[in-house]
């Protein structure tokens, strides 16, 4: 059952719930349709991929007229940096950020994740002010759980990097421009810490899984139980 993708190793990677969760039966019929749908799955950012346009065209960061800003680097301490520039190169070798020169500038600096590792946050605080707000919305959290109830419930399925799936413009990518050691980068995906970013995601793949809701699957931003 195993493939040049889906290895055994990557099966001993998936996390099927606590001994007994599954019947033999249940989880021969799970790893058949992961091996069916391997496209679909990736184990690292460099498996990855985008949206097709069908799905999600690139998105336009709707804006007012506005006169465009530049705001100084935050100071990133020394004793990260390695990592800082690492999670850089990361994400130039898969195209999440690219290299440009516009009239905007936006810092980034990092956080720490539950894990001890990195997580690169960008400061767009400048154009949240000049964005025409999506008026979309995730669902009512009480009601989203509520629909869950008497169901078997087989998983819970999150997106890997499901912002980043979703191309941005090439007419609105200056906006993200930031500036790290390596030279004046820009965002080439759906930019988190971009407020109408929640409702494009959750519009999004509501779209793609509209004809399993709300029988089958159940939608909140870029998670699917």
């Amino acid at each position: 059952m195993v493939t040049s993708k889906i290895t055994q190793e990557r099966f001993e990677l998936i996390n099927f719930g606590p001994p007994g969760w599954l019947s033999e039966e249940e989880r021969s019929l799970l790893m058949s349709v992961i091996v069916l749908r391997e496209k679909a799955i990736a184990f690292s950012a460099e498996e990855r991929g985008l949206l097709k346009h069908s799905y999600g065209k690139p998105y336009k960061i709707p804006v007012i007229p506005h006169t465009p800003w530049q705001r100084k680097p935050i100071p990133i301490p020394k004793p990260i940096i390695p990592q800082f520039i690492e999670l850089i190169m990361q994400r130039i070798r898969t195209g999440l950020y690219e290299q440009f020169t516009s009239s905007y500038t936006s810092p980034v600096f990092c956080v720490a994740k539950s894990n001890g590792k990195l997580r690169i946050v960008h400061d767009l605080q400048d154009l949240n002010k000049v964005k025409i707000k999506d008026a979309g919305l995730p669902p009512h959290i009480e009601e989203f759980l509520d629909a869950f109830s008497g169901r078997a419930c087989y998983g819970l399925g999150a997106i890997m990097g499901g912002y980043d799936e979703r191309e941005l413009d090439i007419s609105t990518r200056p906006l993200t421009t930031f500036e790290p050691p390596l030279g004046r980068l820009q965002l080439t995906g759906l930019p988190q810490g971009e407020t109408n970013s929640i409702a494009v995601c959750q519009a999004q793949m509501t779209r793609i899984l509209q004809e399993k809701i709300p029988e089958n699957v159940g939608i909140f931003i870029i998670m699917e139980g």
